[in-house]
């Protein structure tokens, strides 16, 4: 929980169509309308209504700009005419929805160059009155479902981070992350079908959720592949990893279940059991019909921790 009024971004919101000429309101329905368009200050939705994004639109902005909305964003692009979001020239520090009522639909989207906010956490991020975010794209308290997107190129600590809410990711790519890929907290969901390439720490991690994981590649990870922390409960099947540190991580009382799982070069270890912080406990895995190559520790688990092997 955190107090909304504390937000710097609040103190200036106002009728957001009375500010740029590309969006119309009807009814409680904001539209942004098709072209491409560049933001050089935040864009701002408040509660209470939808946002609507036209397929073909191309939104780009200033490196001090965000997209923040506390209602739910509809941006349904199709293979022809994605919807892009991205920076005027080097990054931006990305998109923020809390407290979303109804479920956002990004489809056909392509997402590039976010930073987050705040320069302590985010290298780039920008500062803004000491608050601080994580995530490239933050999803907080919002459902969301996110299909046939690329997200890539992102500074932030977590390119994707969605938190206390339902998700749902597939058929979407991760490119060239700086740090995590997608980070999900408190989340219920499913990822499928999905593609994790060049990430500069966990392509997926999880806390405090229970999360099923299909028919997904992850390659060239500099820390995890599937990170399982805080408690979390996880299946995993038909998913292979190649080039990573860790293959699948379940941390600190999680329970992770695999099946039909490809690991290739893993440096450390292809699964590994064991418990990080102190206030929890041990954790467990259990594997099954996995394919382990070019990986000299198959499993490392620490004392109290289990791995099932099948």
């Amino acid at each position: 929980f955190f107090n909304q009024n504390e937000l710097p971004f609040l103190k200036k919101i106002s009728d957001p169509e009375e500010k740029h000429e590309f969006i119309r309101k009807e009814e409680n329905f904001f539209i942004i309308k098709k072209g491409n368009h560049q933001i050089v200050e935040d864009l701002i939705f408040p509660t209470g209504s939808k946002v609507v994004v036209s397929s073909g639109t191309k939104l780009s902005f200033e490196e001090n700009a965000c997209l923040i909305s506390l209602s739910p964003i509809k941006a349904i692009g199709n293979s022809a005419n994605p919807i892009i979001f991205t920076s005027i020239e080097n990054n931006w520090p990305g998109i923020f929805v809390t407290d979303s009522k109804s479920e956002s639909i990004f489809e056909y989207v392509r997402i590039s160059n976010t930073t987050g906010i705040g320069s302590e956490i985010n290298s780039k991020g920008i500062e803004r009155s000491g608050w601080t975010l994580t995530g490239g794209i933050t999803f907080h308290r919002s459902p969301v479902k996110i299909t046939n997107c690329i997200i890539e190129n992102s500074y932030a600590e977590d390119a994707l981070n969605i938190f206390s809410t339902n998700f749902i990711v597939g058929n979407s790519a991760f490119k060239n992350t700086n740090s995590d890929a997608f980070d999900g907290d408190f989340v219920d969901g499913n990822v499928s079908y999905c593609s994790f390439t060049g990430i500069g720490g966990d392509a997926l991690d999880f806390s405090g959720s229970n999360v099923s994981i299909s028919e997904t590649i992850v390659s060239q990870v500099v820390d995890k592949g599937l990170s399982v922390g805080e408690a979390s409960e996880i299946t995993i099947r038909n998913c292979s990893f190649d080039q990573v540190a860790f293959g699948v991580a379940s941390k600190d009382n999680s329970n992770v279940s695999s099946s039909n799982v490809t690991i290739n070069h893993a440096k450390i270890a292809a699964f590994a059991a064991y418990q990080k912080k102190e206030i929890f406990g041990p954790s467990k895995l259990d594997t099954e019909n996995h394919l382990i190559t070019n990986t000299k520790t198959k499993f490392l688990a620490q004392h109290g921790s289990i791995i099932f092997s099948k």
